[in-house]
């Protein structure tokens, strides 16, 4: 449980069922440790439920190309010490290349730099990028030369290296991966009440919904606002350049669930409010520094003194 939780969580989010009555509990990310996330940045579900959203979620979404470059550009490194992320893409020629991006370097390199003529066998060319090539170039030439062949090097031949990378991202997954996000901080911010109401039961079925999409998301009765970060009506000043942003603010008849990862993707999820007749209805808000994995935590009337959230039309 997040520290200083002033809300009552004896609840499985997934299965809203005594947690004392599942098998075996867990402590779940309310967002993915990967990308930067304090260890301790959880509540507790059935383990097998997490394990299943995981699996669902969490494995595909972490394995996509622009979340990975995402990380790195804020200094996020993994729990087995990774801190780059390796790219494909395509050279001029039509030869496949990667890059491996690291906070201030970029490694360049060839899957298949040794070029050899299909019927003999024999090495025909060697291509690189900088010293490196021409290192192999001698490595296959010294090579040859030991195999009793005798070689004839041309001079190194430039050429356009100028490498095409396409980052491809499922945008229906990257939704119910969001949704998810935002259900756990309704139960942070809520504990049981946002798993008992209404609201609980409708983010359970889009989570578990494969292919969610934003006209499923209004067919099951969440309301929900995707524009991009400079329109989007939303705006938390965090402190961490980069970072994410995580709230939950019940506004009368209304809950938004607000979710920004990186400072790219906003996605703010509206249900109705389990609490709207509490006269000071809880609220939180979450600012991280996915390089450190430090958390500022906040709520809504804290920030609105303090002039770092803007809503449309205020």
């Amino acid at each position: 449980m997040i520290s200083r939780m002033e809300s009552t969580h004896t609840l499985c989010p997934y299965l809203a069922i005594p947690l004392s009555e599942c098998k075996s509990v867990n402590g779940e990310h309310i967002l993915a440790s990967a990308l930067g996330t304090p260890e301790s940045f959880k509540i507790y579900a059935d383990a097998s439920e997490n394990q299943r959203l995981n699996i669902e979620l969490d494995v595909p979404m972490l394995r996509s190309e622009m979340l990975q470059l995402l990380a790195v550009s804020a200094g996020v490194v993994s729990r087995s010490d990774k801190d780059h992320v390796v790219l494909t893409g395509a050279l001029p020629t039509g030869d496949t290349a990667r890059v491996r991006l690291a906070p201030g370097s970029a490694e360049f390199s060839l899957p298949y730099p040794v070029e050899k003529d299909p019927t003999s066998g024999l090495v025909t060319g060697v291509k690189g990028f900088g010293p490196d090539a021409k290192e192999l170039a001698d490595k296959v030439l010294k090579g040859m030369e030991k195999r009793g062949l005798k070689v004839q090097a041309s001079e190194p031949q430039p050429i356009d290296s100028s490498m095409k990378i396409s980052l491809e991202m499922d945008l229906n997954l990257l939704l119910r991966f969001m949704c998810r996000t935002a259900y756990l901080m309704t139960v942070a911010t809520l504990g049981d009440t946002a798993i008992t109401s209404q609201s609980g039961e409708r983010y359970r079925r889009a989570i578990n919904t494969v292919g969610l999409t934003r006209d499923t998301l209004i067919e099951i009765g969440i309301g929900g606002l995707f524009l991009d970060p400079p329109r989007h009506p939303i705006q938390f000043a965090n402190p961490h350049h980069g970072g994410h942003t995580l709230a939950c603010v019940p506004l009368a008849g209304m809950m938004v669930s607000h979710v920004v990862l990186f400072g790219v993707f906003h996605a703010s999820f509206i249900t109705a409010n389990p609490c709207r007749e509490a006269e000071e209805p809880n609220s939180l808000v979450f600012f991280i520094d996915p390089a450190t994995k430090a958390c500022t935590r906040s709520d809504l009337l804290s920030e609105l003194a303090a002039s770092r959230v803007k809503f449309a039309g205020t």
